[in-house]
């Protein structure tokens, strides 16, 4: 069995990540709204978040540089790991899906996630589904995760959606929400995370006929 691919933040590359995140979102992006609670504290923090496209992880990466403040790790496939190395050093950790890796991935979050400088990046669904679908059916390993850390991290819910309207150039919001969990079954999180989006979307429509 391979061992899997750890993080780090090379002194060089994770800088220079986050200033070419910064560019690239300024250069694709009409403006960036970032609407949420949460009073940061000293936890640290697994954040959930939806998968739409190429752009997620950078979004998250903007999000954590102005809000959260803490040194972001995120869960990337093996596969993609190994052809794009450089995450590995702008905070990436592998995980091979179906094999017996998975639990070194959970038990590495679970790492990270014992100290309070760090953020951890999961995309619960595993994949990339449509910005407009509304209902999300999450793999075990992030309520199993959540399960073994709580009630030592702060969860976040996030969700990003873009908007053109009359402009060229495309809106990304970021909304966020602290989530308190009261149970870690997985239907419980589905169905908690499905409304938080759902709300979401209901103020979409509504601003846009405002």
């Amino acid at each position: 069995m391979n061992r899997m691919i750890k993080s780090d933040h090379h002194p060089l590359i994770y800088p220079l990540v986050k200033h070419y995140t910064s560019y690239i979102l300024k250069k694709n992006f009409q403006s960036i709204v970032q609407t949420g609670s949460y009073k940061s504290g000293s936890k640290p923090i697994l954040i959930v978040a939806n998968h739409v496209s190429w752009w997620d992880g950078f979004w998250i990466l903007h999000f954590n540089n102005l809000i959260l403040k803490k040194q972001m790790h995120f869960m990337m496939l093996e596969r993609e790991l190994m052809k794009y190395p450089f995450f590995a050093h702008s905070g990436g950790f592998s995980v091979d899906k179906g094999s017996r890796q998975v639990t070194q991935s959970i038990a590495y979050a679970m790492e990270l996630l014992s100290d309070s400088k760090n953020s951890v990046l999961l995309f619960p669904q595993g994949r990339l589904e449509s910005l407009y679908n509304d209902h999300f059916v999450f793999e075990k390993g992030v309520v199993r995760l959540a399960e073994k850390c709580w009630p030592n991290i702060d969860i976040l819910f996030v969700a990003n959606t873009i908007d053109f309207l009359s402009n060229k150039k495309p809106t990304l919001y970021t909304r966020y929400e602290e989530y308190k969990p009261t149970s870690f079954s997985k239907i419980s999180w589905e169905t908690d995370y499905n409304l938080f989006y759902q709300n979401i979307l209901s103020e979409i429509k509504v601003n846009r006929h405002q």
